[in-house]
């Protein structure tokens, strides 16, 4: 009596091999680009443009460095820049290229905006977006933002307009409207 034998590996990764093949190029272009689409690199939006204003107790922070820190795909991007005699400071807006976008874990976007002060970091503001396209509230608050060290960190809750049954959590040190 014979014993079955199971179909030889070589033979069934073959025939994988052969059925990826006919679908990807009998299916139409997008179909296929679509299979394969987490290879595609996409913009994601980091930050705006920010604009603000540093104080102690309403006096302007002169010459003191601010820190933006953003945080996407395991990638952490830090700028530094110093205030003016009036305690401005600006960030030009951050985007980077990445194939995270498309694929299926989740993205989140951390920004933190600190300064250092007498060797202590103060953070001026706090967010994490799940998005990577730019939210106008958040674009128009950033270029605006008045901030005092002297002032506890609070919680906000800023509308979002593309999306308004999610508000933007924001912790900040700034005069938040």
């Amino acid at each position: 009596m014979s014993k079955l034998h199971s179909p030889k590996p070589i033979y069934v990764i073959s025939i994988m091999v052969l059925f990826v093949l006919v679908t990807f190029f009998l299916l139409p272009n997008k179909a296929a680009a679509g299979m394969f689409n987490f290879f595609k690199k996409e913009t994601v939006h980091l930050s705006p443009e920010v604009k603000g204003h540093a104080f102690n107790n309403g006096i302007p922070m002169e010459n003191v460095e601010v820190y933006r820190d953003l945080k996407y795909d395991n990638e952490t991007y830090t700028e530094i820049v110093k205030t003016d005699s009036q305690g401005r400071f600006q960030f030009t807006s951050k985007e980077v290229r990445s194939s995270r976008p498309n694929s299926l874990l989740e993205n989140r976007i951390w920004q933190e905006i600190s300064v250092k002060y007498q060797g202590k970091f103060y953070i001026l503001w706090y967010l994490v977006n799940a998005s990577i396209e730019p939210h106008q509230t958040i674009t128009e608050t950033l270029a605006k933002l008045e901030c005092d060290i002297s002032e506890d960190e609070n919680e906000f809750e800023l509308a979002n307009i593309e999306d308004p049954n999610y508000p933007h959590g924001v912790l900040s040190r700034c005069k938040l409207k």
